[in-house]
């Protein structure tokens, strides 16, 4: 009995002493570096740490959801609190294309960190004060930059140690809604200052610039800008031939046809409506349907242009380029269709009627009421197409004739599908 009295005393005694000794500090640490947390923090908050740990609710956190949601825009990897969350740290870290490129202030000329200090924040505001300077912790440059805010929007202190290191940022940071204190101050400098670099990156070689791609991008640049202004010549030359080509031969049939006679018996009567809805089905029809091999291929450039540019991260310029060029092909390609109808209504507005009254004989076909009665060849007709219950005959590359396929007073739809193809391929053929 005496002897389970003694050891339960001993037991005590063990217990006793262990609460009563004081608490050390701890050593943080990641492969790239480490430091001392300072023993008055006993909270440590990550991203790691899960929302249901008990630690969030004896530090005093109700949402830890949010604290986490924070960390991860932040870039927080380690946050700190004291009991009764009367100080607080955090160590921050986030990389960008710019401390990719700056890798490490250890590298810097002192010059050129005396300019990136400068650069770091800048502040015209009033109530908004600065302090920025340069200390080394463990050979490696840290920024030290305390700002003091007090305005009608609030009041705000921080203070923090930075630097750029292994291409990402790292910072001590604390802040404040009162002035900071001394502790404040004293316990984040004892954090930072134990700062030790556990490894120092070398700075990598930037990738060679891939001439066969910047070479190939300038290429379809090139096709995607230039195309157009190269083909609308060629295809202006080639239009001007055929008209050129059309006027002798309507000279020909005209003077065939002096006295007005010789047309043949009439085969079909049509009355089109051409309304304001006729004519823009006409425009959508002809500037997304007709043209759609060519926005698909316009399309398919520069869609390819984008992707490359930005893949494989090529200059600036030419990713501006590169959008630029998709901007402007998406706004003509989405207004192609307003740009057809203004014409097209010009076109048919010309007329005392709209409708247009059709007659074909065996040998041409006669157009009034749109405009003054005539009679054309059918070799004048250069294709057919059909959209929605319209067919259109195209007279010139952006031209064309509706024909209401319920408009027929003489004759059935079908049968005149079939009379104006056999008359038109008769007419290319001659």
């Amino acid at each position: 009995m005496n002897l389970k009295k003694l050891f339960a005393a001993l037991l005590t005694l063990i217990l006793c002493m262990t609460l009563c000794l004081p608490a050390s500090a701890a050593e943080w640490k990641d492969e790239e570096f480490s430091f001392t947390v300072p023993e008055e923090f006993v909270y440590t908050f990550s991203r790691s740490v899960p929302m249901d740990d008990p630690s969030w609710a004896l530090a005093g956190i109700a949402d830890p959801s949010a604290m986490l949601k924070e960390y991860q825009e932040m870039g927080v990897l380690a946050d700190f609190y004291t009991e009764g969350r009367k100080n607080n740290f955090k160590v921050l870290s986030k990389s960008n294309s710019t401390t990719e490129n700056v890798f490490s202030l250890r590298d810097m000329t002192e010059a050129e960190r005396n300019e990136f200090i400068d650069k770091l924040v800048k502040t015209d505001t009033e109530g908004v004060t600065m302090e920025k300077s340069f200390v080394e912790l463990d050979g490696q440059p840290f920024y030290r930059l305390q700002i003091d805010s007090v305005t009608s929007m609030g009041e705000i202190h921080e203070l923090q140690y930075g630097t750029i290191f292994n291409g990402h940022t790292l910072t001590f940071v604390t802040y404040s809604e009162t002035e900071l204190s001394e502790e404040q101050v004293a316990l984040l400098e004892k954090a930072a200052f134990s700062f030790h670099a556990l490894q120092i990156l070398e700075k990598p070689e930037p990738e060679p610039v891939n001439a066969i791609l910047i070479l190939g991008l300038l290429v379809i640049l090139i096709v995607v800008v230039v195309a157009p202004f190269v083909y609308m010549p060629l295809r202006s030359r080639r239009e001007k031939k055929q008209k050129a080509e059309m006027a002798e031969r309507l000279s020909a049939y005209h003077k065939a046809h002096e006295d007005g006679s010789g047309y043949g018996e009439v085969q079909f009567v049509n009355e089109t409506e051409c309304t304001k809805e006729a004519v823009r089905t006409f425009s959508k029809y002809h500037a997304y349907v007709k043209n759609l091999p060519s926005m698909l291929i316009g399309g398919i450039l520069c869609a390819t242009v984008v992707i490359l540019a930005f893949f494989f991260d090529v200059t600036w310029w030419m990713k501006l380029a590169a959008v630029a060029v998709t901007v402007y092909f998406l706004y003509r390609t989405i207004n192609m269709g307003n740009a057809v109808e203004r014409v097209q209504q010009k076109v048919f507005g010309r007329g005392l009627s709209s409708t247009a009254r059709y007659t074909f004989f065996e040998e041409g076909f006669r157009v009034a009421g749109i405009q003054s009665a005539s009679v054309y060849p059918y070799f004048q007709i250069q294709s057919i197409k059909k959209h929605g219950h319209y067919l259109y005959l195209y007279y010139s590359p952006d031209n064309a004739y509706p024909i209401d396929q319920f408009g027929f007073t003489q004759g059935e739809f079908e049968e005149f599908s079939s009379f104006i193809l056999k008359k038109t391929e008769k007419s290319k053929r001659a």
